[in-house]
This record gives C-alpha cells, structure tokens and sequence, in this order.
C-alpha cells in the first residue's frame, strides 16, 4: 500500500497534463463542467469536506486505509465519467 500511496499523485498529475491537453486541443471542450444538478454538486463537495477531514486527522495506518477508500471510491466515478 506504501508504493500505491506514493504513485497516486503521480498518476493523478499525469491524467491532469493529459486532460489539460484535450481542453487545449477543443475550445468547446468544458473541464469545469461536472453535468450534475446543482444538489448533487453541493452534496459530492460536502462529502469531499468530511473525508478531506478525515484524511487530516487520521495517522499512519488509519490514514492509508482513509487514502486508498477514497482513492477505490472515485476510481469507478472517473471511469464512468465519459
């Protein structure tokens, strides 16, 4: 779980310059945009607030457990994104 830990940002930086890149090859092309209704949005930011806490405040295994459920968690949203 150490090695995984330490790869996800760099995988999360490699899928941002590659994303950056589409919005930069289309113009019409909206990162910003999530598509979701305004509830919805509202929700997904205050459930990122409490797992953003709980990741703060967690130490040492706790935190890598924390880490890698929130990572396995957006990993299917990501993937159905499209």
């Amino acid at each position: 779980m150490k090695s995984w830990s330490r790869k996800s940002p760099e995988l999360g930086g490699e899928a941002y310059k590659e994303l950056e890149a589409f919005g930069k090859a289309d113009a019409g092309l909206n990162l910003k945009s999530l598509g979701l209704p305004p509830a919805e949005v509202e929700t997904r930011k205050r459930s990122a607030k409490t797992k953003e806490k709980a990741l703060l405040t967690d130490k040492n295994k706790e935190f890598e457990i924390q880490l890698f459920a929130s990572q396995a968690e957006a990993c299917p949203t990501a993937l159905t994104w499209r």
